[in-house]
């Protein structure tokens, strides 16, 4: 999980079955996070191996930001939801598991806490929750965001000629793809000139490698949650 460069297609191994309102009582704080954390390592899981597809295909930007900008999301959402939290169970439940995932989430903590700039002026925080917002709304009319941004998509190329805003049409309405408004969505959290990705790439290392501890913490908590009901489990291996 620490390089993108890795074969993410899950392989399973068993298949573990449990009554599930023995493990998951809806009144339960400690079942109402493992089950939060469940869905977490489902959408942080599904949106790497997309991101990994987009560079592996070489696919249009489009669908490279927009996974970039899912896998954001669902890192800062996990670890807001793992920091808000306050439960005494759960607190109780963190303190005995394995020292390995307590570093994991030191980890996660210290990319947090790093104010050294990496995108332009922009933390690795800064710019993770820009990419958050961006994923998760549309900017409102005005924002100095958004003015910013169409104002670096609108200089000149380097060669002194006026830069090309496309658009892809079709004979259907589904037959569309708007290529200006994917190189505004760069600019929104980059702002890359002249196709440089270097200030891209200098963020998804760093979101690549907290992603992977977030995986890391989330999975072996979901384990050890099972692990603590033992004598409910079913265990089936697979071929």
């Amino acid at each position: 999980m620490d390089d993108l460069d890795l074969d993410l297609e899950p392989e399973f191994v068993v298949k573990v079955e449990f009554p599930f309102k023995e493990l998951f009582d809806p009144a339960d704080p400690l079942a109402q996070w493992v089950a939060n954390l469940g869905r977490a390592v489902n959408d942080l899981l599904l949106a790497n191996r997309r991101l990994k597809g987009s560079f592996d295909r070489e696919t249009n930007r489009g669908e490279a930001i927009y996974d970039i900008r899912a896998v954001a999301t669902h890192a800062w959402e996990l670890t807001k939801f793992l920091e808000d939290t306050s439960s005494t169970a759960v607190d109780a439940f963190r303190a005995r598991m394995l020292k390995e995932a307590n570093q994991d989430w030191e980890r996660v903590q210290g990319f947090i806490r790093d104010s050294t700039p990496i995108v332009g002026s922009k933390s690795f925080k800064a710019t993770l929750i820009s990419a958050r917002d961006q994923g998760s709304h549309y900017s409102e009319i005005d924002h100095k965001l958004l003015r910013r941004a169409m104002a670096h998509q609108g200089e000149d190329d380097a060669d002194g000629s006026p830069h090309l805003g496309a658009a892809f049409v079709g004979e259907t309405f589904k037959d569309s793809y708007n290529e200006f408004a994917t190189e505004l969505d760069y600019q929104l959290f980059c702002e890359i000139k002249d196709e440089d990705v270097e200030p891209l790439k200098k963020f998804i290392m760093p979101l690549n490698e907290m992603v992977a501890a977030l995986i890391r913490f989330a999975s072996t908590a979901i384990h050890t949650y099972l692990a603590d009901h033992e004598d409910k489990l079913q265990v089936t291996h697979l071929d």
